[in-house]
């Protein structure tokens, strides 16, 4: 039988918090502990999960130190090789665990899963995750069965660069090799990247065995915020990883790396981060962000924004 950790980081999110944990308590197939670690929480988190009185419920509070260092410590706190994450204000449909169970029987080589999800709250902007996948984003790599589900192959490394539809709360991995293939990133541990969970799925996507469910287990919830901040701390967020992804693969030796490849990748999130910065008359970090183009996109990026300027 396979049994499943879970683990919440949350920060000020009480009431979102309960919604989540009821969620998992609701599970078709039962998880074994659910592993919560209150990122320094100011509100009644801590009361108001001890009023829950479930021996599933595993609360730990620490200092402030960030959601990523938070779920990590989660991770390693669990009592189980099978972690299934979720964010404290996102929610499991009742088979999300049934599935990811009968997905890892489907493919026991399997040592990272997720889910498709939806997005839901005033913010949202995906009804259906995998159907936004753009057609240079091959989903259709790697085997595959009448179930929806599918195991990819070496590949899915390159189509992650492009295209990622995979959420911390849609996902679940072996702790085993989360912690062989050290899946989180000393380097960058503590950063407030917004997109922390990228350097954990391109890892594994690159040493490990990965399969999907198209059908949707999750719901991501969406508050109210700035689209467009949001988008540009992630894609800064986003080169570092995989600058740092590369460093890390390339110390291992675990597989010769398609430069060109990542090159392209970290470049179209340079350029549009520099077309950002530049309609936003912030000069600082277009140049910080112009100076680390290859040659080819700063040529092309020097003649679009000499054409742009005559109407800005």
């Amino acid at each position: 039988m396979i049994k499943f950790s879970v683990v919440i980081p949350t920060y000020n999110r009480a009431d979102l918090l309960i919604e989540t944990v009821k969620s998992i308590l609701s599970q078709s197939y039962p998880v074994s502990e659910i592993i919560i670690i209150d990122d320094g929480s100011m509100d009644d988190t801590g009361i108001r999960v001890k009023a829950l009185n479930n021996p599933l419920i595993k609360y730990t509070k620490q200092a402030n130190t960030g959601q990523n260092i938070a779920r990590h410590n989660g991770v390693l706190a669990a009592e189980n090789d099978w972690v299934a994450l979720c964010d404290s204000d996102d929610l499991w449909l009742d088979d999300h665990i049934e599935r990811l169970v009968t997905l890892i029987q489907s493919f026991p080589d399997s040592d990272f899963v997720f889910s498709n999800f939806t997005e839901f709250g005033n913010s949202s902007r995906y009804s259906d995750k995998f159907a936004s996948a753009p057609q240079s984003w091959d989903i259709s790599n790697g085997a595959s069965n009448e179930q929806h589900f599918r195991q990819y192959d070496a590949s899915l490394f390159y189509q992650l660069l492009n295209f990622t539809p995979v959420f911390p709360s849609a996902l679940a991995f072996r702790k085993s090799k989360y912690i062989e293939y050290r899946a989180i990133s000393e380097n960058l541990k503590g950063q407030n990247l917004g997109a922390e969970d990228f350097y954990t799925t391109l890892i594994f996507a690159a040493k490990g065995k990965v399969a999907s469910d198209s059908q949707i287990t999750t719901k991501i919830r969406k508050h109210d915020e700035n689209h467009s901040g949001s988008n540009v701390k992630n894609m800064e967020g986003e080169v570092l990883i995989i600058e740092e992804v590369v460093r890390q693969l390339e110390k291992d030796g675990v597989q010769t790396i398609n430069k060109n490849v990542v090159t392209k990748a970290i470049d179209w999130r340079l350029k549009a981060l520099a077309y950002h910065y530049f309609a936003n008359r912030d000069k600082e970090n277009f140049d910080r962000v112009y100076r680390l183009l290859s040659g080819t996109p700063k040529l092309f990026l020097k003649k679009a924004i000499l054409y742009l300027s005559h109407f800005i």
